[in-house]
């Protein structure tokens, strides 16, 4: 079975601040703040809610796309009718797509290709072709994501080979857009030893500010990804796409959780 790797929470450290200096420096307040023995329970209370915080906001992954459809199929497909002639879709109400919706483009030279997305793939099947091209196009239905990015470090995408036929390397592009300004990045999505094999490719921010120093993470409107290839067959599947950014208000949720249950043990 086919599955999808998950990344758990693991101990933080930081070159300027580390998890222990954070829990001691938490600890020692607390304890100067409510005493010792009255307030024991409320310390380590709040304690664990910070190291919480601390730990989700330094490990946690955020889906930007799970690859599921609302299709009563269980699958959501785009099919080459015409080759080289481009076909396109939209899927709204995605629960596990950034912004909802999802927009699509396949192109092929053959039409016998298709793409399909679903059970937590897009898989692209090329059938005889020699040359297919998939964008998918996230900006909340053309509103916009409006989206924070300053908080993470990359875009992870995960693939998987099913066929091997003609083992060829393609590409992988993200193109990110703040409404103003628009930067690239690009890797090659190079050949597997094995059917089966996963391979992940991490996009860092940084390459994109590289690319266009104008570029404003704080306010990303849209993101697409390119899967772009010569190999014929049904030859591969993304199976995730991911950032490990993370939106600030998920710390500031946890903190304010910890300060209901104080309250109410009052």
């Amino acid at each position: 079975m086919r599955t999808r790797d998950g990344s758990g929470c693991v101990p933080f450290v930081s070159p300027s601040v580390g998890f222990h200096s954070i829990r001691d420096s938490v600890t020692l307040y607390l304890l100067f703040k409510f005493g010792r023995k009255e307030k024991m329970k409320k310390l380590l209370l709040v304690s664990a809610l910070v190291v919480l915080a601390v730990c989700l906001s330094a490990k946690a992954t955020i889906i930007l796309d799970d690859f599921e459809t609302n299709d009563s199929l269980g699958y959501w497909q785009l099919k080459c009718t015409t080759a080289n002639v481009a076909v396109y879709g939209s899927e709204a109400g995605l629960a596990g797509t950034v912004g909802g919706t999802r927009n699509a483009m396949f192109n092929a030279n053959n039409i016998s290709s298709s793409l399909y997305i679903g059970d937590g793939w897009a898989d692209l099947s090329n059938g005889s072709s020699k040359y297919s091209l998939t964008e998918l196009t996230y900006n909340a239905g053309g509103a916009g994501l409006d989206l924070d990015l300053t908080s993470g470090t990359k875009f992870s995408v995960n693939t998987w080979m099913d066929h091997l036929g003609y083992q060829k390397t393609s590409v992988l592009r993200i193109t990110l857009n703040d409404s103003l300004n628009t930067a690239v990045v690009s890797k090659i999505w190079t050949t597997y030893l094995s059917v089966g094999d996963y391979a992940n490719y991490d996009f860092l921010f940084s390459d994109f500010i590289s690319n266009n120093p104008s570029l404003d993470l704080s306010s990303i409107d849209s993101i697409k990804l390119y899967m772009e290839t010569d190999m014929s067959g049904d030859y591969a599947m993304v199976a995730s796409f991911t950032t490990d950014a993370i939106p600030e208000p998920a710390t500031i949720a946890i903190l304010s959780l910890g300060g209901l249950l104080l309250r109410r043990k009052k």
